[in-house]
This record gives C-alpha cells, structure tokens and sequence, in this order.
C-alpha cells in the first residue's frame, strides 16, 4: 500500500493514536513482561501508515501520535519505519516517542533519526536515582546511561523532554530523590502507579512482586499530595485507597493502540480493550476502520470498568477536552 503525505486541506484533528513499533528494548524492567516475549515482534510499515493515515471518526489529522514499544529509538528495525512516519507529518498535528534512554548511545542514534527539526516530544522513563532505577530496569548502570541521553537530548531545539516514573515496590521508598533529582535538573515529572495488565506488556506474572503493599500505597499517596502537582494526582489516590478513578482516559473515547503484532486496542491495560487481532494484510484499510468503529460495541460491553482501577497516567482527560464523557 502506498500513502502520500498530501493530508486533505480542509483539517479535522481529533484522537492519539500509540503505536507500539517493537517489543524488544535495551531494558528488562521489573512491571514489563515485553522482555520475555519471544519472538519479538516489529510493526509492518503498511499497518503503521494505514493507522497514522486513517485517523478516526471522519478526523483528518491526529491530535497526537505517539512511538513507543518496547524501545523503538533503540531497535534499528522499529528506526527503519521512521522515514515512513516522519512523512506522513500531515496527518498528525503532534509526534512523541516514549524511551527508556537505554543504552545511551543506540538510543541518541535513534534520535538523531527521528529528530527531523520538527517539534518533538520525548518522554524518558526515570524511577529512581542511582542504584534504585538500575534495579527497577534491570540493568546495571541504567542510571548513568538514561543521565548521558537525557543531557544529549536537552541540547536539541526541536526536542522537549519530560519524565515518567512508575511507582513500585523496589521504587517507593525513593520517590523523594527522584524528585529531588528532576526539580534540580528542571524537567518535569509524571507519575503512575504499577499496574496489571494481561494485554501485550501482559504485567501479571509479575505483578505480585512489585505491586504495593498497603503500608507503601499510603506512603504514595503522602508523596502524591506533597511532591505532584498532575491533573490525575486526586484520581491515583482515590485508586490507592481502594476508591475509583472518576478522571476518564482520552484514549478511552479518543484514542487508538496499534501493537508491534498489528493487532488494535483502546488501550494496553486489559484483553477487555481489544478492538481487532493482528489486522489482515489484504485489506488494512477496511479492517482499521472496522477495529475503530467497534469502540461504541466495547463500552457497552462495559470496557469502561477497567478504567475505574486504572492507575496509569498516559493520558488523563484534560479541561480543554470538554465535558466529560457520561
């Protein structure tokens, strides 16, 4: 399949669309079960254009698309789709990628590659200071090496950096040190906590090690209420104390995710997300758009639940969005 980078005139922008690039990463991190997956799995270009040029409900351009994977500035087979995502730059009004930083120097050459001089968001997995994220991820010197790609990276006029951290067991008795570490170095910080998920990072083998016990959730919620100032900060704390999230997720209502093995979901959290198997290569167009329109049939379903325990941060509903979806 062939697509131009001739967007319509007339633009539409509405939905987030994640695509997931590859499985495989320069990390083996604690909450992730991607690293065990085998045979790792890399995107097909014709799915990757078909969904960024398709965007949903009669849209024209994408508010934002997302990379992320595993690691696709780290992957050389996930860098070798960026020459078809960077021209089809009609079609999606923001572009950011999620990476662990990890190693430095593969992922700076993946930057380089990326970075077309287009405004470019780049958010850096970071869950501890020193020793502490080195644990989290698996790799010894994970810290000293995230540190060497976050400081190349700042240097990029093009290029905005921010810093994720999931809250875990090995992690949250040091959040004030990476908080600490962020505000003296001037990047901003989201927070989410550990989750279980039997969808594609499929966490649940996992989960029993790192989720939080009672005695470390409250001390997350006292972090929260004195060190983070997010919009969903009110929500992961109602989720800690065994309350539900009210916030709604964009991706909920507004956004797509486009896995490494071609299938499509609302979100990476529960298998109740799934909108459509690994898509058919004889007809992308037709089963993209026959994945999109099942989100009304999900929701019904009552896909909207797994949303209520939800304690990641990707993308909490904003005042900008609107009223709030009933």
């Amino acid at each position: 399949m062939t697509v131009t980078s001739e967007a319509p005139t007339t633009r539409r922008t509405r939905g987030i669309l994640i695509a997931s690039l590859t499985s495989a990463c320069g990390c083996a991190c604690v909450f992730c079960g991607l690293p065990d997956s085998r045979p790792h799995t890399v995107l097909p270009v014709e799915t990757l254009t078909t969904a960024v040029s398709r965007p949903p409900d009669g849209a024209t351009r994408w508010e934002e698309v997302n990379i992320t994977g595993g690691d696709p500035l780290v992957m050389p087979a996930a860098r070798r789709l960026f020459p078809a995502l960077l021209s089809l730059r009609p079609y999606y009004e923001r572009l950011s990628v999620s990476t662990a930083g990890v190693p430095a120097r593969a992922t700076l050459a993946g930057l380089d590659e990326l970075d077309d001089g287009s405004p470019l968001d780049v958010y850096v997995s970071l869950d501890g200071v020193g020793e502490v994220h080195d644990r989290v991820r698996r790799r010894p010197g994970a810290f000293a090496e995230v540190s060497a790609f976050l400081a190349e990276a700042r240097r990029r006029d093009s290029v905005s950096v921010a810093l994720t951290c999931v809250i875990n067991r090995l992690n949250v008795d040091g959040l004030d040190d990476l908080a600490d570490h962020a505000e003296a170095e001037g990047l901003p910080v989201s927070y989410a906590v550990v989750n279980s998920s039997d969808h594609y990072i499929n966490s649940l083998p996992l989960y029993r090690d790192v989720s939080l016990t009672p005695e470390q959730s409250a001390a997350a919620v006292d972090f929260l209420t004195r060190r983070s100032r997010q919009r969903l900060d009110t929500d992961l704390r109602s989720v800690l104390r065994g309350e539900a999230r009210r916030l709604p997720c964009r991706l909920l209502h507004r956004g797509a995710l486009l896995t490494s093995d071609g299938a499509v979901a609302i979100c990476g959290t529960s298998q109740r997300m799934v909108l459509a198997d690994a898509l058919p290569g004889d007809d992308l167009a037709g089963a993209w758009d026959g994945a999109l329109g099942r989100r009304r049939e999900l929701l019904s379903a009552g896909a909207a639940q797994t949303c209520r325990t939800c304690t990641t941060n990707c993308f909490a509903w904003r005042s900008s969005d609107g009223p709030i979806p009933g």
